[in-house]
């Protein structure tokens, strides 16, 4: 991808050190490579485009890489679009999201997002059992679910089974 050094270095202090700084080395180069995860790779170049339009797309599945993104050369304009879209998301009900983004959630400190994620996973426990992302949700989120008192399940056994299966 190309972009312009000044358009990069406009939003991120990361690129403006990296593109301008005397000590470092690749701030004189006419071009420099960045190595990304596969993940981040594939909307890299829609990173790219919101220093240029302001504007990105998102939906469940390339938001997480652009938060990454965002976050990695603090670029705070992207880093909000994607939480505000990830809040939007979990607030319609989305459960697999909700139980995609409570950990990334809590790691970015995105306060607003964390808490609908407990507040929607509460009140549709049943149902997040019931997906595949529940298998992977790490313990202390499972004992937080567990512990709060909104949790709305059909019965007991349901919850013991989805438990067990998630041992």
């Amino acid at each position: 991808y190309h972009a312009h050094k000044f358009m990069l270095a406009r939003l991120s202090d990361v690129f403006r050190t990296m593109l301008t700084g005397e000590h470092w080395t690749d701030s004189s180069k006419e071009e420099i490579q960045l190595k990304e995860s596969c993940e981040c790779e594939s909307v890299f170049g829609d990173f790219l485009r919101f220093f240029y339009c302001g504007r990105v797309n998102l939906d469940i599945e390339t938001t997480l890489p652009l938060l990454f993104l965002a976050d990695k050369y603090d670029v705070k304009p992207v880093r909000e679009v994607c939480d505000k879209y990830m809040t939007g998301q979990v607030m319609k009900g989305n459960v697999r999201a909700a139980l995609l983004w409570l950990h990334y959630a809590k790691v970015y400190s995105l306060t607003e997002l964390e808490t609908q994620c407990i507040e929607v996973l509460s009140l549709r426990m049943t149902k997040a059992m019931k997906t595949p992302e529940w298998l992977n949700l790490d313990l202390p989120y499972v004992i937080e679910l567990l512990q709060n008192s909104s949790l709305v399940v059909d019965e007991e056994f349901v919850l013991f089974q989805a438990l067990q299966d998630w041992l």
